[in-house]
């Protein structure tokens, strides 16, 4: 099968981002560019950049956040795009910051919700698994 895409364009980080507030995690999602579904900020591991800086850049591009990636991933999810199939790389991320204003701001949504809903929200099996994992 030809991709259509460059073969780096399917491997992708992305983050889950959450603070605690009285002992309560609170997850920030977006919504996808054509506002049908919600997810995490995610997108390709840029060449030259790490899997997590490349993660924390789209933070900031994506949902408008600024914080402290954690270390370690939390584990990694598949969606289908251009033709084939995505693997994203999740890492936690503690928000630090939320920006009034950001390079996407006029084609997402962005939104705080506790961890249940969150789990509501997304539509992808193995995503939510991750949720759980850091729910936990």
């Amino acid at each position: 099968m030809t991709l259509l895409k460059p073969d780096y364009y399917y491997k992708q980080s992305g983050i889950i981002p959450y603070s605690i507030e009285q002992n309560k995690m609170n997850i920030i999602l977006i919504s996808t560019i054509n506002k049908k579904k919600w997810t995490i900020p995610k997108g390709i591991i840029e060449p030259g950049l790490s899997a997590s800086e490349s993660a924390v850049k789209e933070a900031y591009e994506e949902a408008g956040i600024k914080g402290n990636i954690g270390d370690s991933p939390l584990g990694l999810y598949r969606y289908d795009k251009w033709g084939s199939v995505c693997e994203v790389i999740v890492y936690p991320f503690i928000v630090t910051n939320l920006l009034d204003d950001w390079p996407e701001k006029h084609i997402r949504e962005r939104v705080f919700v506790n961890i249940n809903e969150a789990e509501l929200m997304i539509k992808n099996k193995e995503l939510k698994n991750i949720l759980k994992f850091l729910g936990k």
